[in-house]
């Protein structure tokens, strides 16, 4: 998977999740603020929330109290965390509101439902591909080139967080990318 892929939802999964989110009766409309928390770090996940406006984030606390940011879900994105789907267990990361947003809360035990294999099966392939190309992004990529991707790939990312937020993001302090920022010229 490209780079450019990156984040991006496959066709099918995009179709099948808009029929579920057509037929499902348990899925409840949300109106959320920043700051406010889905998921704690540590609790038990029971609903996986379609994003129909605003910015989510997949966040770890450390034992420093420093956070650290694993995943944004912009519009049109289903933010939920994986692992704690697969492994019934509590999840190791909080989800929480960067912007206000509209919301669509999706009971996880629907994509239990026989009906809904084939979306299933496509959000877990989709989401070994898209870890994949994020662990070689992170891994291969300087801070600067993950920076400069984000700038031609991503601009509506960079549109809708902070400096701070992209940086908790690239695994770097906000002081590095506005070193970085100042050598593209862009401060």
């Amino acid at each position: 998977m490209a780079y450019q892929q990156l984040g991006q939802a496959s066709q099918v999964v995009s179709e099948q999740l808009q029929q579920l989110l057509a037929h499902s009766h348990a899925i409840k409309s949300l109106e959320m603020n920043t700051h406010d928390v889905l998921l704690e770090q540590q609790q038990q996940q029971n609903y996986a929330y379609f994003v129909q406006s605003g910015v989510l984030v997949a966040a770890y606390l450390d034992e420093q109290g420093q956070q650290h940011y694993k995943e944004f879900y912009f519009q049109g994105e289903l933010a939920f965390i994986y692992s704690a789907w697969i492994t019934q267990q509590p999840a190791n990361y909080s989800l929480e509101v960067l912007k206000p947003s509209r919301l669509l809360r999706v009971p996880l035990a629907e994509l239990a439902q026989p009906r809904w294999h084939s979306l299933t099966m496509a959000l877990l392939q989709q989401q070994v591909l898209f870890k994949e190309s994020k662990e070689a992004f992170l891994l291969l990529q300087s801070p600067q080139q993950r920076y400069q991707f984000l700038l031609t790939h991503r601009p509506h990312w960079l549109a809708q967080l902070s400096l701070t937020q992209v940086a908790k993001y690239l695994g770097i302090s906000a002081v590095s990318l506005s070193r970085i920022r100042a050598r593209l010229g862009l401060n």
